[in-house]
């Protein structure tokens, strides 16, 4: 989750469980960094539509505050693969798996031997899930191993 995220979620969890701050505590809080950066990353992500410590370019990098790691993003060549298993660009490989699983319980082709027709489409079908699936597989396996 991006650091934004992450630190506005907790501020509204500060906001359920002990009420909004006070004019009193603002006023406190201009003198503290974590405060003043938090409010800078809001400024830099409303002004450009992304936080401080992501990158668009082309090392396609997210940081992560939290583990001091960066995750890093799928090559585009990818995108049609997670888009015909129906997942969002950049899912999380148990949700890639998943839906490989679910959409190759519908298209298998033994589940339509009694229709030649139907089975070979179901053949394609299966066939270019199984490209898609392998290719992303093959990348988050490379990721893990680099």
């Amino acid at each position: 989750m991006d650091p934004l995220f992450e630190r506005f979620e907790r501020l509204l969890r500060s906001y359920i469980r002990f009420g909004a701050p006070s004019d009193e505590w603002f006023e406190q809080a201009q003198g503290d960094t974590d405060y003043q950066e938090a409010w800078n990353e809001l400024d830099e992500f409303l002004r450009n539509g992304s936080s401080s410590d992501r990158s668009n370019g082309s090392g396609r990098t997210t940081g992560s505050s939290k583990a001091g790691t960066t995750e890093r993003l799928p090559p585009e060549e990818l995108r049609k693969d997670y888009s015909l298993l129906g997942v969002a660009f950049g899912a999380t490989f148990t949700e890639v798996r998943n839906a490989y699983r679910r959409l190759m319980r519908t298209h298998h082709p033994d589940l339509h031997a009694s229709d030649s027709n139907k089975q070979r489409e179901a053949t394609h079908t299966s066939q270019q899930l199984n490209t898609a699936y392998q290719r992303i597989k093959a990348w988050e396996a490379a990721k893990r191993g680099a």
